[in-house]
């Protein structure tokens, strides 16, 4: 069993952002990735090939400081809200959660199709594009119950 983790605190949100996914990765190794101010596991003592999947999969330079400094820049952007009790604790988080779901998606999902492309000379990025269409799809199923719940807290 892998796992991909990731943490961040600012000073605007009530508490940190904290994703945490287990993967059936079917491989001998499990691979550990985090995204955190702290790390547990230092860069050093992780296995060369979590390193270079991390490396891969977020540019190697996509780390907590950049997701902070993102996230901290997509926070000066402020759309007006469709409820007047915009102060939910719950509803703050979860719109945070979903920013920072979506930059994590376009990283890996732009990551994962030019190493595709980069793979297959010639040929359509198929694993990239199945990977892409089983996250759609996991959006519908019930794990993403909690934020379909803030969601419609929103009507």
């Amino acid at each position: 069993m892998s796992s991909f983790f990731v943490e961040l605190s600012f000073d605007f949100l009530p508490e940190p952002l904290i994703l945490t996914i287990l993967l059936d990765s079917k491989t001998p190794v499990a691979h550990h990735i985090s995204i955190e101010k702290n790390p547990k596991i230092n860069a050093k003592e992780e296995p060369a090939s979590t390193t270079q999947i991390k490396s891969l999969l977020f540019s190697g330079n996509k780390g907590y400081d950049w997701m902070v400094s993102f996230l901290g820049l997509m926070d000066t952007i402020k759309l007006k809200p469709k409820v007047t009790e915009m102060g939910s604790k719950e509803l703050v988080m979860t719109q945070y959660m979903l920013k920072m779901l979506t930059i994590l998606t376009n990283i890996l999902v732009s990551n994962l199709i030019s190493l595709q492309t980069k793979q297959s000379t010639g040929e359509t990025p198929l694993d990239a594009i199945s990977f892409i269409e089983k996250l759609i799809a996991s959006f519908g199923n019930r794990q993403c119950s909690q934020i379909k719940v803030n969601l419609n807290s929103l009507d």
